[in-house]
Parts: structure tokens; C-alpha cells; sequence
């Protein structure tokens, strides 16, 4: 059997108590170590470090791989991820895939998103038209409503990619005005940790390219 577990946005302080006994009833336990704490590690008799597995391309393959050959071993296997494992985690959604093609039981426990970190942190209210959310290297490529909330993801990523930011940045600027207020929002991702929340203008968003933090989330609310 396999489960894949969200450990949620802040470490360790967002994993549900589903979530923690499914985990502690794990034989083998895949993720990433430095993003849980000591006292969660030491409940877990065979901790694995996929820290390595999750860097470049393939590693939604490289994961699977990995945790499949425990589970064709007879093992109970955990795969953690941060955040909610399916929602933008191609590694934790491609192993899903594989188990309910090979006939593998496999369950996902959720956790807490992005997406609810950066709401709670800006008291913002999502209205019943909903809201919208892609990733900053795809977002040249989407049809963005003004009307709608936006959530862009793994904005950092734009720093290794010089030849999208410019049409990151064109995106952004045909659908909204240089004066338009945007948010970058950095979720507490260390226990008693603060979250960090900076509210600029879309006009000075192309300054901060070369120094937004990896866990940083870009929130535009609507026209």
C-alpha cells in the first residue's frame, strides 16, 4: 500500500492528525527531511530523503520508481509532500497515477495549500465566481481573467529563466494597469515562524525577479 501524505505549508504545524497516523503507520517514509521536524522524524523507523529525487527533470519517475520497489517488497510506503500533494506536485501525482494503473491501493491524505496560507495571511475572501492559479512559467501561455483573484506559483523559478520573464511580465502588464496592487506572500514555513507579506505595485513586480524567495507566492487580486 502507498499514501501520500500533504504535510501542509508550515513545518509540521499543518499536518492533520489523519495525516500524522497514517504516517507513523508507515514501514518506509519518503520526503523531504529538512521540512520536518526532529520530533515527527524520530516516530518514523525508516526515514528516506527524496530531497535529491525531487531536483531536474524526471523526478516524477525517480520518486515512483523509488517508492514502488518498497511497495512491491511487501512494505507499507509514505510519500510526503509539502503543500497539498496534488496541486502542482508532479512527482506525488504521477506515483498516484502509476498505483491505480498497476493495480497498486493508494491513498491521498490533503493538505493545506498556497492557496490557504496566502488567503489567511491577506483576510481575503474568495466570492462565489472563484479564483484562478497557475505557475509563472506557464503563465505566458493561460488566459487570464482580471476579474478573478490570481495566484501564480513558484514565482522564484522565473530567476533561472530569462528567456520567459519578459513574457511573464508582458502576461501581466496587457491585463493589468502598472498601478495595480500585487502581493508577495511568504508563507511561515518554520514552526513559531512569521509569514512575510510585501504589497507593491505591478510596475515594480519586474525589480523583485532576481530575489524572490524559493517559497514565495505572487497573489493579484481582481479589477
Amino acid at each position: 500500500m502507498v499514501t501520500i501524505i500533504g504535510f501542509g505549508i508550515s513545518c509540521g504545524e499543518h499536518l492533520t492528525l489523519q495525516g500524522l497516523k497514517m504516517l507513523q503507520g508507515c514501514d518506509i517514509v519518503f520526503g523531504p527531511k529538512g521540512a520536518i521536524p526532529p520530533d515527527i522524524l524520530r516516530t518514523i523507523p525508516d526515514f528516506r530523503d527524496i530531497v535529491q529525487l525531487y531536483q531536474g527533470e524526471g523526478a516524477e519517475l525517480r520518486v515512483t520508481e523509488a517508492v514502488l520497489a518498497e511497495a512491491a517488497r511487501g512494505k507499507t510506503v509514505g510519500l510526503c509532500t509539502m503543500g497539498h500533494p496534488l496541486i502542482f506536485d508532479k512527482p506525488a501525482a504521477f506515483l498516484a497515477g502509476e498505483c491505480r494503473a498497476r493495480g497498486i491501493e493508494c491513498r491521498v491524505i490533503p493538505g493545506i495549500s498556497a492557496v490557504d496560507a496566502v488567503l489567511c495571511e491577506l483576510g481575503y475572501v474568495v466570492g462565489p465566481a472563484g479564483f484562478q492559479a497557475h505557475q509563472a512559467l506557464h503563465l505566458h501561455k493561460t488566459q487570464l481573467d482580471a476579474g478573478l483573484p490570481l495566484f501564480i506559483f513558484r514565482f522564484s523559478e522565473l530567476i533561472r529563466h530569462q528567456a520567459i520573464r519578459s513574457k511573464f511580465m508582458a502576461k501581466l502588464s496587457k491585463t493589468y494597469a502598472h498601478s495595480h496592487p500585487v502581493y508577495l506572500v511568504e508563507s511561515a514555513h518554520i514552526p513559531n515562524a512569521g509569514s512575510r507579506i510585501e504589497k507593491i505595485v505591478l510596475g515594480k513586480l519586474k525589480s523583485k525577479l532576481d530575489s524572490a524567495a524559493q517559497e514565495v507566492t505572487l497573489f493579484i487580486p481582481p479589477l
